[in-house]
């Protein structure tokens, strides 16, 4: 079945949608995503779930997520409303160099509240995670890559 939902209503459900990404640098090499995510599980819930937004009630079915660059969108009609489905790729992951699969020394991890991510980089900020003690702070876009005319 077709999705009758419109683009305009899914950018406007995802823009309400908000995450708080922590940079994780010093990572040791032997660490794992799931134990990243373990790690920072006590401070509150590591966006990963699955979220359904009805587009007739306008009303979220699970905990938010947030930006385009970051969902699936796929669609599906029950009883004549349309849910939008909105599933995560992961908001915890260790960056690893993409030929040898090495760990890159850092990670991201999300929360789904902005005073659980203030929580966990106070209290993570120094810690023992592995060998290594690790470094915690808000996690900032690189600016696109200037192209070069030649």
């Amino acid at each position: 079945m077709k999705c009758e939902v419109s683009k305009q209503t899914i950018l406007t459900q995802l823009t309400r949608i908000e995450q708080f990404h922590i940079f994780v640098g010093d990572l040791s090499s032997e660490i794992e995503t799931q134990q990243l995510r373990e790690a920072f599980a006590p401070f509150g819930e590591v966006s990963n779930k699955e979220v359904s937004i009805n587009s007739y009630t306008k009303k979220r079915i699970a905990p938010p997520l947030r930006t385009a660059m970051h969902i699936i969108i796929s669609c599906e009609m029950k009883n004549s409303c349309t849910t939008i489905n909105v599933a995560r790729r992961t908001d915890c992951r260790v960056v690893r160099d993409p030929q040898t699969l090495k760990s890159k020394g850092y990670g991201f991890v999300s929360f789904i509240k902005k005073s659980e991510a203030e929580s966990a980089i106070t209290a993570m900020n120094g810690q023992w995670l592995g060998s290594r003690s690790i470094r915690t702070n808000w996690a900032t876009r690189k600016p696109p890559a200037s192209k070069v005319n030649g």
